[in-house]
């Protein structure tokens, strides 16, 4: 049973990465499409350890919505090199552990 953050305002229920690896028992995330829509500063504030889990990651993000709501996102990023970083449209598409 997943264990969310909870409904306070009616926009949703949140959930970490780590708490939904854990409750499905996940070692390792083969690819994970991230889509917050601003969200993402808060994702990636603190607590990046999960990012050395994943081997794919794929993610939208929107500065034009919430100027400088990536930045978490750059500097989690920087922390679990080595990795390959590719833009196709709106998405962006970083392999880790490649070199």
């Amino acid at each position: 049973m997943l264990q969310n953050s909870g409904d306070i305002d009616g926009d949703g229920n949140f959930y970490c990465v780590e708490t939904i690896m854990k409750d499905f028992e996940l070692a390792t995330i083969d690819f994970i499409k991230i889509d917050i829509e601003g969200g993402e500063e808060k994702l990636f504030e603190s607590n990046c350890d999960w990012l050395r889990k994943v081997k794919c990651l794929s993610i939208e993000l929107h500065d034009f919505i919430l100027p400088t709501s990536s930045n978490t996102f750059f500097k989690a990023l920087c922390g679990h090199q080595p990795f390959s970083f590719v833009n196709y449209g709106e998405n962006h598409f970083i392999t880790f552990g490649t070199e």
